[in-house]
């Protein structure tokens, strides 16, 4: 008995450890946050093992993700993409196993949530901190530059992921916030966090991510604060932000001018509502009256550090009373490092006309060298890049 009191006692301080550290590891990517909850996962698994007690709990909620996990496999397995699938689909169950350690440790270890929201304070403000370094003097405590003047990103450099990085944070951190509130420490450190956390989410731009927080404090603040103390907080959130929509013609820009462009185009007297998406929706509402599939368009992206490949593939053909009007099939693999083309290749088959490009680049000017059958030559780098820099945000 003593014997497994020790090794749970090591058990529960290095699982609990690594269960910590996933907030430092998400701000470096996915590599180290997949790392730790394999590892964990592992450790769990060889724990059960040696204790000899039962993985598997009756936890609905958990019974519920392995029918989920084994209906994914099965479908890999049988889809005609299943040597792309498979890989993914039978290595979630390492999430689930992970869910199984957090309870355990959720049980069995009575600190877990104070030690939890102390790692979490600590990175949330250093995360914060740097976010408003950024925002002040244009480049981050690491020397990274803004990518866009009216966009943050912090410590994730050319990913303008910021504000979500903080929205996906916020529940949880108001979650600690209720369930250590006897802890004055913590409920103080908390309630700091909070405060400038929502301003800095609101000063990176990204909108969505700004308003699904704003909806979430709207709806679970009066929950866990007072009547006056919501009232205080909406107050001064409400003066600050108008403050910094007069005050900074970029916020301005991106809140108001930018957020009107998008959902309201003004065009021949009339007005176009969601001018970027009203098209696409027009045509698949069409397709699913007339319930007809032309075709179809696949992309594939695999990101290694610094490098991004785009694999697409597109196929569609027009025909009326039998006869084809129309067919067209291209595909072509597009190579980034760093949101900047280093490589591109296609093939087209338009009404059984063959066409290529393969586009390099010039080590000496980094301009572009164009081989296609429309075009042979050089072409300055910018036209490409304006391009790159879009899809690759």
């Amino acid at each position: 008995m003593l014997e497994f009191s020790k090794y749970n006692n090591r058990f529960l301080y290095f699982s609990s450890f690594l269960v910590f550290l996933i907030p430092f590891a998400q701000v470096t990517g996915p590599f180290l946050t997949d790392l730790i909850i394999s590892t964990a996962a592992l450790m769990y698994i060889f724990f059960i093992l040696i204790s000899n007690k039962e993985l598997h709990e009756n936890n609905k909620f958990l019974n519920i993700l392995i029918v989920f996990w084994l209906y994914i496999l099965i479908t890999s397995l049988i889809s005609e993409y299943r040597f792309l699938s498979l890989k993914p689909s039978l290595t979630f169950i390492r999430f689930i196993i992970f869910s199984f350690l957090v309870i355990y440790l959720i049980k069995n270890n009575k600190y877990y949530f104070s030690n939890f929201n102390i790692y979490l304070i600590i990175v949330l403000f250093i995360v914060v901190f740097d976010g408003y370094i950024q925002f002040a003097f244009g480049k981050n405590i690491l020397g990274f530059e803004k990518v866009r003047p009216d966009r943050l990103s912090g410590f994730f450099r050319d990913e303008l992921i910021l504000g979500s990085f903080l929205s996906k944070f916020l529940p949880i951190i108001l979650f600690l916030y209720y369930e250590n509130r006897h802890n004055k420490k913590l409920k103080i450190f908390n309630t700091i966090i909070i405060f400038i956390m929502i301003p800095l989410i609101f000063l990176s731009g990204e909108r969505s991510a700004f308003f699904l927080s704003l909806l979430f404090i709207l709806l679970v603040l009066p929950i866990i604060l007072s009547i006056k103390k919501f009232l205080l907080f909406t107050t001064i959130f409400s003066i600050t932000a108008v403050v910094i929509l007069n005050f900074s013609p970029t916020i301005h820009d991106r809140y108001v001018n930018q957020l009107k462009d998008h959902i309201v185009l003004e065009k021949n007297g009339g007005k176009l509502y969601f001018p970027e998406h009203i098209g696409l929706f027009n045509s698949s509402y069409n397709n699913f009256l007339n319930n007809k599939l032309i075709g179809y368009h696949k992309y594939n992206f695999k990101r290694e550090k610094d490098m991004l490949t785009i694999d697409n593939e597109v196929s569609f053909e027009i025909t009326k009373l039998g006869v084809n009007l129309y067919k067209y099939f291209a595909k072509g693999v597009e190579k980034y490092e760093k949101g900047i083309l280093t490589g591109f290749n296609s093939e087209t088959n338009q009404n059984k006309k063959e066409k290529y490009v393969n586009i390099t680049i010039d080590p000496k000017d980094k301009n572009l060298i164009i081989n296609g059958s429309s075009y042979k030559g050089k072409a300055d780098k910018d036209i490409i890049n304006t391009f790159a820099y879009l899809i690759t945000q």
